[in-house]
């Protein structure tokens, strides 16, 4: 532990709804010395807090009651740019399930924390991230600067100078070359790193190189290998899943997918996946299912999007024209009007105008699997002229 830290020049931010939890955190961080601490119970004002002023931690809780959840936050929080490079982002959960860590592991966070902790783990968690923070400053600072040959530079400087980061920066720069599309050059670092000592992420990257070169006969091998030893390694099975499904067999793909979900349902990308695997090999109930879980999950959030709900809505009816079974027919046909039972309330994040296009394209669509097509012509041709007028 770092006998120079000091918490009292750190503004602290405290995000949870029970008030109970909050107190206890606070009297922990106040035994450390923190001076300066704020607490709210909702990610929207944290939102509030965080657009007018800056803090250098932040402790959420995972589950934040109604609105957004603590993950959710994070999300917002990077898309608007209000995580200032030098802050520390400690996610904290009292929900021990699988899909609840590993989508919270998956957010990369500086750490996350799981209740309870006692005050020691507290105070040596924050002092780990801070100083891991310090250390990589110059890399952070040079990517928000957008300068790619500052940043290679920095984090050569840290390869060569910082023994207790050294590794973490190898496997940083062949990221940072991936997103560049350098692929040459991370593949170069990860074998060599691999070759050195055997690391399960250093196998995950290269294992992604080897997907974006097309190269699926190495790819394949390795990822499978990764999930097998590490099935909680979700990444992993991401990235197979894109093998098989490049390479041709979407079948195989969304097996691969569907296990990976039943670990965690919690990722957009992964539901996104599964619903355009499930469409290809025509398993038309696991996409409606995919496509309403990307529906609830990005709901009142920066990723809240009308082509969610079209997405869902033109699922539905696709399993509702192959369903020879009148009850169930009748029974998908009945979900689609249940999304338009108070539409504006249900989708406020929809402009009303494109909201009576999409119920009405949706209702004709459910009078048309009916067979009655003169009333699903006139339903479509009333929500246009609606539009048109709006």
């Amino acid at each position: 532990m770092n006998q120079n830290f000091d918490y009292r020049n750190k503004r602290v931010l405290i995000v949870d709804d029970q008030r109970a939890f909050q107190i206890m955190l606070k009297t922990m961080l106040i035994n450390f010395g923190a001076k300066d601490i704020t607490h709210v119970g909702s990610a929207e004002d944290a939102l509030k807090l965080c657009r007018n002023d800056t803090f250098d931690l932040l402790l959420v809780d995972y589950n934040l009651g109604s609105g957004l959840n603590g993950r959710q936050l994070f999300e917002a929080l990077k898309a608007d740019n209000l995580l200032p490079i030098h802050t520390v982002f400690f996610l904290v959960t009292g929900d021990n399930s699988k899909a609840i860590v590993l989508s919270a592991i998956q957010m990369t966070p500086d750490d996350y924390l799981m209740k309870p902790f006692s005050q020691n783990e507290l105070n040596l968690r924050i002092q780990k991230a801070f100083n891991k923070k310090e250390a990589l400053l110059p890399i952070y600072q040079a990517i928000k600067n957008n300068d790619f040959s500052q940043t290679m530079e920095e984090c050569d400087n840290a390869i060569i100078y910082s023994t207790r980061y050294r590794n973490f920066c190898r496997l940083f720069k062949a990221e940072l070359l991936i997103e560049k599309e350098r692929y040459d050059d991370a593949r170069i670092i990860l074998e060599e790193f691999i070759d050195d000592h055997p690391h399960t992420h250093a196998q995950l990257l290269l294992g992604r190189v080897y997907y974006l070169e097309k190269k699926y006969q190495q790819a394949i091998p390795l990822l499978t290998e990764i999930i097998k030893y590490n099935p909680m390694l979700l990444d992993g099975y991401d990235w197979l899943a894109h093998c098989f499904k490049d390479g041709g067999d979407s079948e195989k793909a969304l097996n691969i997918v569907q296990r990976a979900i039943k670990h965690s349902h919690l990722s957009l990308d992964r539901q996104g996946l599964l619903a355009e695997l499930a469409l290809d090999t025509h398993m038309n109930a696991i996409a409606k299912e995919a496509f309403f879980a990307i529906l609830m999950q990005t709901k009142n959030t920066i990723h809240q999007d009308p082509q969610h709900l079209i997405n869902y809505v033109q699922a539905i009816i696709l399993m509702a024209k192959n369903e020879e079974d009148s009850f169930k027919q009748g029974r998908l046909l009945q979900e689609i009007s249940g999304l338009f039972h108070r539409p504006s309330q249900q989708h406020p994040y929809v402009e009303e105008g494109e909201l009576l296009a999409l119920e009405g394209y949706s209702l004709a669509s459910v009078h048309h699997v009916k067979g009655n097509q003169v009333k699903a012509k006139h339903t479509l041709l009333k929500s246009n002229e609606a539009f048109l007028a709006d």
